[in-house]
């Protein structure tokens, strides 16, 4: 899908937007409340992401705690303010499992596919860069690549 979207993106001149997205000291959910709640932690952020986007968009999880959004004719501002909206959102709807609430947060790298952009990996390591630098940025943000 992703390859898809690059060729449509070159070959049209469309934006094209990645988004990668990190939950903020997951293990530290794991350890303090169990794996299952960690399961659980991981289902709540992919509901709220998939609900906040639109039909074009794809989310995937694509390891652990993190997901990448792939965002069809959306420009590097449009990404972003996303990117803030999803972080905004999820920091502000704590887990709630039986009365038991656990606050998430997330944070979120940017980046804008370009022309020398012609593999998955290239996109999404611009991506990983900017979500380390919201990493070391205190978490709980969203940077620009």
């Amino acid at each position: 899908m992703f390859q898809q979207a690059i060729a449509a993106s070159h070959r049209y001149k469309r934006s094209l937007s990645v988004v990668m997205i990190d939950i903020d000291f997951f293990k530290r959910i794991n350890d303090t409340h169990g794996h299952d709640m960690g399961d659980k932690a991981i289902k709540h952020v992919a509901k709220i992401l998939k609900m906040s986007s639109r039909n074009a968009d794809c989310v995937a999880r694509i390891g652990g705690e993190e997901f990448v959004l792939l965002l069809p004719d959306t420009d590097r501002a449009g990404a972003f303010k996303l990117a803030e909206k999803l972080r905004d959102r999820i920091s502000k709807k704590p887990l709630d499992v039986d009365g038991k609430f656990i606050d998430i947060t997330v944070s979120a790298g940017v980046s804008y596919v370009k022309e020398h952009h012609d593999t998955i990996e290239s996109a999404l390591s611009e991506a990983d860069d900017a979500l380390y630098k919201a990493k070391e940025s205190g978490r709980n943000n969203v940077q620009l690549a």
